[in-house]
């Protein structure tokens, strides 16, 4: 009989230490759970730090594979002819609004006769002749680069409005001087053209301009 009331006692205290042990309140589990929104947001962050690695990672070789230009001519003068270029922009707008204004006053007798038709007159002779000009330094070249692999020409030009543009030639599109029809020995500038368009002729100045790397212009251009 004391055996069976023991085991009882024993049977009893293990049910009570289970209920006990086996009964978790939700709020002291609170703390250690996770709701959704905080888990996607753990998911969305580690997201974002792969694709900056990766980022980082691809930026070198994009980095690399960009051709590396060094300098082999130089124009000093190109600042001044660009500027030379775009003097025709103002002084247009100051006849297109000068002139009509010179008529108006000359038809309210403000002026003497004829004042308007001699103030057109300079006025669009003075602009024709700064345009004639800007034909001369129009594609004047004013930097000269050459890559590493020493097959590509970047050429730093000015356009008719003195805007500066660039542009990428291969060397082997660059006509030779032997092979053109008049030699740029006769001219004040030299010209370059391109087999693939001979259209567009670029200027030179060979007088005027400081060769920074004589071995690879020499190379190009000749002596």
């Amino acid at each position: 009989m004391t055996t069976l009331l023991a085991l009882r006692g024993l049977s009893r205290t293990w049910r009570g230490v289970a209920t006990k042990t086996s009964v978790i309140k939700p709020k002291e589990m609170a703390p250690y759970l996770r709701s959704s929104n905080e888990i996607s947001r753990s998911i969305g962050s580690t997201t974002t730090a792969v694709r900056q690695r990766e980022q980082q990672q691809q930026q070198p070789t994009q980095t690399n594979n960009e051709d590396e230009w060094r300098t082999i001519y130089r124009l000093p003068l190109i600042r001044l002819a660009s500027a030379f270029n775009r003097v025709k922009i103002p002084y247009g707008v100051f006849n297109a609004l000068s002139i009509p204004g010179a008529f108006a006053l000359e038809q309210a007798s403000q002026l003497p006769p004829s004042t308007a038709t001699l103030f057109a007159a300079v006025g669009l002779t003075s602009w024709m002749t700064l345009s004639i000009c800007s034909m001369l330094t129009k594609n004047l070249v004013g930097i000269m680069y050459l890559n590493d692999d020493n097959d590509k020409l970047k050429l730093a030009y000015i356009d008719f409005w003195g805007k500066r543009n660039d542009v990428v030639i291969d060397l082997d599109d660059l006509v030779p001087e032997n092979e053109k029809k008049r030699p740029s020995k006769f001219d004040w500038y030299q010209t370059l053209t391109l087999y693939s368009n001979d259209k567009v002729k670029f200027k030179l100045l060979q007088r005027f301009g400081q060769v920074e790397d004589p071995e690879a212009f020499v190379a190009i251009f000749g002596e």
